[in-house]
């Protein structure tokens, strides 16, 4: 092997492997768990959560836009009595490549589900950092913020805060 090649070898092999903003493009899908911490007047509660994810994501220059519908089950027992049960959201999404990963912020749709005040519909932002393992797998965290004004049949303005840790696959 002559001298060249063995430093373009030695090169290639030391370079760190670098994702592009092109293989943030397409369907993905995939698991998360976190932290939830619910709060209103008089009531207040706090658990676990466990959920799934799945959503679309197109490149557009430095940009990336894409939605996401995501399903978690809670384990949240307030403090006046019932529960926070479950969350369906439908988000928006605006990010930019950095690093190897997705910097986002994220807008959206929330349904909620309790036992004891019924289920309400509100809206959420936050963002979120996804790393790229490779082309095809992701690991990230995530803050939400979920609001809901008169949540169902109790009057009471419901927050929700939301820290998740999750892993993905892009297909």
């Amino acid at each position: 092997m002559r001298l060249w090649q063995t430093v373009a070898l030695s090169v290639a092999l030391a370079a760190p492997i670098s994702v592009h903003a092109g293989a943030l493009d397409g369907f993905y899908g995939g698991a998360a768990l976190g932290y939830a911490d619910a709060s209103a007047s008089g009531t207040s509660g706090d658990g676990e959560i466990f959920g799934v994810f799945g959503g679309y994501n197109y490149t557009w220059g430095a940009t990336v836009v894409g939605g996401e519908l995501s399903y978690d089950t809670t384990n949240i027992d307030l403090s006046g009595g019932g529960s926070f049960d479950e969350m369906l959201r439908l988000k928006g999404r605006v990010g930019t490549e950095i690093g190897d990963g997705l910097l986002y912020g994220t807008l959206g749709y929330v349904r909620g589900y309790s036992t004891g005040f019924g289920d309400d519909d509100g809206w959420l932002y936050g963002f979120g950092y996804d790393y790229n393992l490779s082309d095809t797998t992701f690991i990230g965290a995530e803050y939400l913020r979920q609001e809901f004004d008169s949540f169902g049949s109790s009057g009471l303005d419901f927050d929700v805060d939301t820290y998740s840790l999750r892993v993905g696959f892009r297909f």
